[in-house]
């Protein structure tokens, strides 16, 4: 339903048996987005819901697909999306002729649908739908052959296809951080689990992203009444509460605003001015300039590694530095010793001297 809408549709009709939960949900989200929806039990009735004027897409029943190759080839005039017979008839699709079968979704005149009320009433809709399509002279656009072989376009008639499916397109849409850092990636399969079984996502993300601001808020209180040891160690469940939130909101990423990736990227900043408030809070007062002056450069070159270290050889050790999650309990560990200060400025320098020498290896790298 959301390529429907983000495809412009002002109408959502469901055929449907009876009114499940799930139907009942897919209303609400449609009439959030502003859309009117019908679910209806019979083809009889969609002859006063479509005009003449109007343009219908329509989607096979079970189908899942990558809305991102749907978007690339159906294209802003009326079109019958085919595939490769072999395989696609083989997993379920239906045969147009000996080479091509009907991939799933077409976008055709709504006026084929008062053909469609004169037939008899036990007719497969979408098969009829299509046959008047094509008798029609409406065009037809190939999918790519591998979006069926590579699980990206399926109909799930099966619990298998469904997992298939389900598993590629959460493949393509998240990059499980490496073990090396292990919030992240505790907080990725986490909000790959959550993607699998929550029935509402969008919910999920915001409660998430709304913990992990409490959880920021706890953390700075805790330093602000002298406990800035233990706030690090909420800060590092912030940081894990954030990066869920992430990964759930890339999963989520067809109907992501630009705000919601600006606010997400202030959190960032948030939870980093609250780590260089805890440096100096848990500092004896005649040394908290020169501690602040530290954290603030190691988290600033961290930064900065994120944004230029892309090549294999560092890949690693960026995802290290970016781990905000190990970062606080590094601090954490750190708060017992009696170098806090100085092994933040032993390791500013370590980040720095592998910026300088990474972008000395560039300068020497032909192009």
């Amino acid at each position: 339903m959301s390529f429907a809408l983000n495809s412009g549709c002002e109408r959502i009709i469901c055929l449907v048996d009876d009114l499940s939960p799930e139907i009942v949900d897919i209303q609400h989200r449609a009439e959030r987005a502003g859309a009117v929806f019908h679910a209806v039990r019979s083809t009889i009735n969609l002859s006063g819901m479509v005009s003449i004027a109007d343009d219908l897409m329509v989607i096979s029943d079970g189908l899942a697909f990558d809305t991102d190759i749907a978007a690339a080839h159906i294209g802003p005039h009326r079109s019958v999306l085919t595939i490769a017979a072999d395989p696609a008839v083989n997993t379920g699709f239906e045969r147009l002729d000996r080479d091509r079968a009907w991939a799933g979704i077409m976008v055709i005149a709504g006026a084929l649908v008062e053909q469609l009320a004169e037939m008899p009433s036990d007719i497969d809709p979408q098969s009829s739908l299509l046959r008047l399509a094509l008798q029609n002279g409406t065009g037809c656009v190939a999918v790519p052959d591998k979006a069926v072989t590579d699980s990206h376009w399926v109909l799930a008639s099966s619990a298998q296809l469904a997992q298939n499916f389900e598993t590629r397109w959460l493949q393509d849409r998240t990059e499980v951080a490496p073990f090396i850092a292990p919030t992240y990636r505790l907080a990725d399969q986490a909000a790959i689990t959550v993607t699998k079984k929550h029935p509402n996502l969008r919910l999920a993300a915001v409660l998430s992203h709304g913990g992990m601001l409490v959880l920021l808020s706890i953390a700075g209180l805790l330093g602000y009444f002298g406990y800035a040891s233990i706030g690090f160690g909420v800060a590092a469940l912030a940081a894990f509460s954030r990066r869920f939130a992430g990964t759930l909101s890339v999963v989520l990423r067809d109907t992501a605003t630009t705000t919601q990736n600006v606010a997400y990227e202030a959190s960032l900043l948030a939870l980093d001015a609250v780590l260089v408030g805890l440096c100096i809070v848990i500092t004896p007062a005649h040394d908290q300039i020169e501690m602040g002056f530290a954290a603030v450069m190691l988290i600033g070159l961290l930064r900065v590694t994120e944004l230029i270290l892309g090549n294999s050889l560092w890949r690693s050790w960026q995802a290290l530095g970016s781990d905000r999650g190990v970062l606080s309990l590094g601090f954490l560990g750190l708060a017992f010793t009696g170098a806090f200060m100085v092994i933040l400025q032993i390791l500013a320098v370590a980040v720095l001297m592998v910026l300088l020498f990474q972008n000395y290896r560039a300068r020497l790298t032909p192009t």
